[in-house]
């Protein structure tokens, strides 16, 4: 990976959250986290508000499935 890219993590537990981020961050740095969701409705906005190149998304998102999402786009 050579140039720097934006990227979202959308997961309703803020722990999985918080052990990919800093993951990303020690080992990734290219990767930019420009933000994080804990729901499909909040992803939707996110995803749209900042456009990113690469999506991390966990399958079971409270009663919601992560694939749903896809519908939105």
């Amino acid at each position: 990976m050579t140039s720097n890219m934006n990227c979202v993590i959308v997961d309703d537990e803020n722990s999985c959250i918080q052990a990919l981020s800093g993951i990303i961050k020690q080992y990734i740095s290219q990767l930019h986290i420009v933000g994080t969701a804990n729901n499909i409705g909040d992803a939707v906005k996110l995803i749209n508000a900042t456009k990113p190149q690469l999506v991390f998304l966990d399958v079971e998102i409270n009663n919601e499935m992560g694939f749903d999402l896809f519908k939105y786009f």
